[in-house]
């Protein structure tokens, strides 16, 4: 429990700092329901450009513009902060982390998995890494990442934790069993490969993983202009007082 809502620790970062990520945003975790409380609202992943020729879609995570009537999704994790934690005490917990958007830029080819100059389809380095060489990491460059007191979990975070990529897998982890929606994660999947129930077609902007249930997906990914689920994520310093609990749901941490 923090800040009277209900977290799920996912990991435990090399400067003993706590990733978190919401399952309730409304109560505490003994009587958490989650369901439709672990979504804090709907939003677009963020993007620049208007789908022409001439002024492409382009995924934009920290300055992007919306699809109306719903707002990016850095907008909607960083006003929810803002309305939600406002007190120097709680401020003072969360940690200002680094957060990893992945390389958008490299190419590799759809059908090979190797490195390719392909305008149209092809995935990303983190697509090839997850599903083809089976090889997660949270190790990030520095060129593309953000510093931020709120963002969202990667799809390697999810697969550290027991999630399966394009598998339903209701036992892992990170599985919400009560919130049966898609919500966005911080890495890109592809471009102009996308899938609707296995309905597969082009469109000419990026995907990015998602979880949905108990998969995490890219075939189905969610395209940078749609509109989403939003399940925010934080740190707590490495500092932080534990004041009781043992970390179960009937008796969770409270810090």
């Amino acid at each position: 429990n923090f800040n009277e809502m209900c977290w799920r620790i996912v990991r435990i970062e090399g400067d003993g700092s706590i990733k978190l990520i919401l399952e309730d945003k409304t109560q505490s975790c003994e009587t958490a329901t989650g369901g439709e409380n672990t979504r804090i609202d709907f939003a677009s992943f963020g993007y620049t450009g208007d789908g022409t020729e001439e002024n492409p879609y382009k995924a934009n995570f920290l300055n992007g513009k919306q699809t109306s009537p719903w707002n990016s999704t850095y907008k909607i994790i960083t006003d929810w902060f803002n309305t939600n934690f406002d007190s120097e005490n709680i401020l003072n917990k969360i940690k200002i982390d680094t957060w990893n958007l992945g390389d958008n830029e490299t190419k590799y080819d759809t059908t090979t998995g190797l490195l390719t100059s392909s305008t149209t389809p092809y995935y990303y380095e983190s697509k090839v890494r997850l599903e083809i060489k089976k090889t997660p990491t949270l190790k990030s460059n520095l060129k593309y990442t953000f510093k931020s007191n709120i963002g969202l979990l990667t799809a390697d975070e999810v697969v550290f934790a027991g999630g399966l990529t394009n598998t339903q897998n209701t036992a892992f982890y990170l599985c919400n069993t009560t919130f049966e929606y898609a919500y966005w994660l911080l890495t890109v999947s592809s471009f102009g490969y996308g899938c609707y129930n296995n309905n597969c077609s082009y469109k000419d902007y990026a995907y990015y993983f998602n979880v949905n249930g108990g998969r995490l997906s890219s075939n189905n990914g969610l395209g940078i202009i749609d509109t989403y689920s939003v399940v925010p994520s934080i740190v707590l310093n490495p500092n932080i007082e534990l004041i009781s609990g043992d970390g179960t749901k009937e008796n969770p941490y409270r810090v």
